[in-house]
């Protein structure tokens, strides 16, 4: 999960047009599906997706509060940046993903 989240770090820095928040989708793919990469030296494992992942394959969504956004938008623009390291991401089940999309867009 950190190593996604600092993904999404990495992602948001590279848009600054983004919304100032990390979001990490949760996915249980089939072993087919996905390339394992070889053991980092922080210890974690990391896997690429081949292709796209289906909606029914999602398991939880996790994201920023909008009330960290100063911080994300600071660790977005320093990577030195330990803003973010205080805001643990928010925990979703899969039926509020579409309620998260809406809120979004207004």
């Amino acid at each position: 999960m950190y190593a996604a989240a600092e993904a999404s770090l990495r992602m948001l820095s590279e848009d600054p047009g983004a919304p100032r928040r990390r979001v990490v989708l949760a996915a249980e793919m089939p072993d087919a599906a996905v390339e394992h990469e070889a053991r980092h030296a922080d210890g974690v494992a990391r896997v690429t997706v081949r292709g796209g992942v289906p909606y029914k394959k999602l398991r939880s969504a996790h994201l920023d509060d909008t009330d960290a956004a100063a911080d994300i938008a600071e660790a977005a623009a320093e990577p030195a940046s330990e803003a973010a390291e205080d805001h643990e991401l928010m925990w979703f089940a899969v039926q509020e993903i579409r309620y998260l999309v809406e809120e979004s867009q207004t």
